[in-house]
């Protein structure tokens, strides 16, 4: 045969030496547990993708980590043809929780991480554990005032508010606006105010049994206009969210109807349309841990 005159030790050796990938480097002792899960997903990337850069996945890492590793998955999306629901799978997996990716503007980013230190350390916490986690949304709001607190509750809530859930009204409230995120002090009343407000503006247009029925308070022509309203509304309103148990009662559905055609008659540009309803409900239900929630 041919390989008669071959050494065959020699032949295997060689086999062995180029098929075999290159030895994984080992962690640099400064990689924090973030980097190491990133260096863990790259390592599997490039074992099915191409081997010979294992032998630089430190440098990679150093390169990417933190706000940056959103931009690594899109360059490797469009090398390496990644479907892109297997991108957004490796982009979750190896997001650095504790960093502010999400924003576009460095100079924000760097303010905002840099404030998002300073809470950790004043809180002596992390946004690594979850127990830290949940704490420093208390503490932010806690905190005293300052330019980029709405940065910094949006950042902390869009990581979760596991363990705060109680924080949720609040923070809504702040975010879309409806309490004023520079006067803590007048929170209340403001929320007060509201309460009144849409309670004035209820009485004027709806009535409401205690057996939750309804009666619309208008005259003339907007009568039947409004009992047409109404009734879709409620049609709605009975198919929103069954499967959640707080939707199943009686006086959650009713406020929901109250909240959606008070607005409708506030609003007459917009009124009502389908899928107002779910939209309402996932404010209502953020809103339910609320000791008045259920007096809309």
């Amino acid at each position: 045969d041919d390989d008669d005159d071959l050494d065959m030790d020699c032949v295997q050796s060689e086999y062995a030496q180029d098929c075999r990938p290159p030895e994984l480097p080992d962690a640099p002792s400064d990689f924090v547990a973030a980097d190491l899960r990133l260096r863990e997903v790259l390592a599997d990337f490039y074992l099915r993708h191409r081997a010979e850069n294992l032998s630089n996945i430190n440098l990679i890492t150093k390169r990417y980590r933190g706000r940056a590793v959103t931009h690594l998955w899109a360059q490797m999306s469009n090398k390496y043809r990644v479907p892109p629901h297997v991108i957004v799978e490796l982009v979750s997996d190896t997001l650095y929780i504790g960093s502010p990716f999400e924003y576009s503007d460095e100079r924000q980013a760097e303010v905002t991480e840099d404030c998002i230190v300073e809470l950790q350390a004043s809180a002596a916490g992390s946004l690594d554990g979850a127990e830290d986690r949940a704490d420093l949304p208390r503490r932010c709001l806690e905190s005293p005032v300052h330019a980029n607190l709405s940065n910094e509750l949006r950042f902390l809530c869009f990581r979760g508010l596991q363990g705060c859930s109680e924080l949720r009204p609040k923070v809504w409230k702040l975010l879309l606006g409806c309490l004023p995120m520079d006067r803590p002090s007048d929170w209340a009343s403001v929320e007060g105010e509201m309460r009144t407000l849409y309670a004035k503006y209820k009485a004027e247009v709806l009535i409401v049994s205690p057996e939750q029925k309804f009666e619309v308070r208008m005259e003339g022509s907007r009568v039947m206009e409004a009992m047409h309203l109404l009734q879709q509304i409620q049609k709605d309103v009975d198919r929103t969210r069954h499967d959640v148990e707080h939707f199943r009662r009686p006086a959650t559905r009713a406020a929901l109807v109250s909240l959606l055609f008070v607005y409708a008659q506030m609003n007459p540009d917009v009124q009502y349309v389908q899928g107002m309803n779910e939209v309402a409900a996932v404010a209502m239900h953020v809103a339910s841990t609320e000791p008045e929630s259920e007096e809309a």
